[in-house]
């Protein structure tokens, strides 16, 4: 089996060596920029990244559209992560280098939170301390094989997800009670349990071993309790200036029925709900609807529905009338089979918001002369990286 590949912005080969030999704002000088490959731009000042991003845009849409540029443009990231690995004597934290299985010991990340980047760090020493070893998969031997960290843009509370080969282990309870000394404002830790050879970050197992098991983070004027699993924009304060933007520009009314198709959690449904009459999150993970039904509990959404179902399957065969049709889909975008049936349910609106602007347009053109863009705007949600968000909204004609 092949595996399928996305088209998505790229640098040219002159855009490449223009990059090499820039030197990069003192603010965004990296030691690992050219090997670990996270950051495509950061040797651009930022300036030259929003020219590049809107010009990848212009060029994609075919006409000049509003962009919406980052104020944070490092230490941003709501969600963190560190791989560990046993190499000789030394215990080694860090990315994997790009295509390959070669973890990069690492000191400091330009983009990560700074109260996780301290937290990982201190994580290697506290395993050496109680002689905590790393995960091999290949030898199915060890203990810890990465750590993620959520940091709460609003509440600043810490989540530490230890993704660990195997549990329980010896000396399981000190460590995670020297993590705790080392750390007071972390406030839950989960575990998660990932023996399988296997690309996958987490496993399928988790526990609650210190804490709720949740952290609170706000978006506008809305609370979400978030998983060691839930999905949720990166950057946070970003993702503000993209929901009130796509809330000011949806013109919503209060008859709307709207479905919120790949739903994760509900975020974007719970934010419109306050302005229609009813909206329906389709998403096809368990753990993210259950997240999202408390979520809307919390938030008093009486008006809100979370069905269970891949979101091809679910339009193909639903008989729910509904007029607004919001989808967030995948970088590989929604796909034929998706489009096809909306163009047969025909919404009078289609909000899509894409991570992938290249997929994005592939699926509008299924749509073809029996719906218009009315609107569309990009906005940087990924600074130093050659990722970009466009939001289009269509309507029926």
């Amino acid at each position: 089996m092949f595996e399928e590949i996305v088209p998505e912005f790229r640098l040219n080969e002159q855009e490449v060596l223009d990059i090499k030999a820039s030197k990069a704002p003192k603010k965004q000088y990296c030691p690992y920029f050219e090997e670990c490959g996270g950051c495509q731009l950061l040797s651009w000042d930022y300036a030259k990244q929003v020219e590049w991003k809107k010009a990848k845009l212009n060029e994609t849409f075919k006409r000049e559209l509003p962009f919406i540029e980052a104020e944070s443009i490092t230490a941003y990231r709501h969600k963190n992560n560190f791989s560990y690995k046993q190499d000789k004597l030394n215990i080694i934290a860090g990315y994997f280098k790009p295509k390959s299985h070669r973890l990069m010991n690492i000191k400091h990340c330009l983009i990560q939170d700074p109260t996780a980047e301290k937290i990982f760090l201190d994580i290697k020493e506290i395993m050496r301390k109680t002689r905590i070893q790393p995960y091999d998969e290949m030898k199915g031997e060890g203990v810890l094989r990465h750590a993620l960290v959520r940091v709460s843009h609003a509440t600043k509370e810490v989540m530490l997800t230890l993704v660990v080969g195997q549990s329980p282990y010896p000396g399981r309870k000190n460590f995670i009670q020297a993590i705790r000394n080392a750390h007071p404002e972390i406030t839950t830790i989960i575990e998660n349990v990932h023996p399988e050879r296997s690309p996958y970050l987490l496993g399928k197992k988790d526990s609650v071993v210190f804490g709720r098991g949740t952290i609170e983070e706000h978006l506008l004027d809305k609370t979400f309790f978030l998983q060691s699993k839930t999905f949720f924009q990166v950057h946070v304060p970003q993702a503000e200036k993209l929901f009130s933007e796509l809330l000011k520009r949806g013109s919503f009314s209060s008859e709307d029925v709207v479905v919120d198709a790949y739903a994760g959690v509900g975020v974007i449904g719970m934010l419109v709900a306050d302005q229609v009459k009813a909206v329906i999150s389709v998403e096809s993970n368990p753990d993210s609807i259950a997240v999202g039904q408390k979520n809307a509990k919390y938030n008093k959404l009486e008006n809100m529905r979370f069905i269970k179902a891949d979101a091809t399957q679910w339009i193909q065969e639903t008989k729910e009338a509904f007029n607004v049709l919001i989808m967030d889909p995948p970088r590989s975008g929604a796909g034929e089979g998706f489009m096809i049936e909306v163009l047969k349910k025909a919404p009078k609106k289609i909000i899509y918001i894409s991570c992938n602007p290249l997929t994005q347009v592939q699926d509008i053109r299924i749509l073809g002369k029996r719906y218009v863009v009315k609107d569309n705007f990009g906005i940087d949600l990924f600074p130093q990286t050659v990722h970009v968000e466009s939001v289009l909204i269509l309507e029926r004609v």
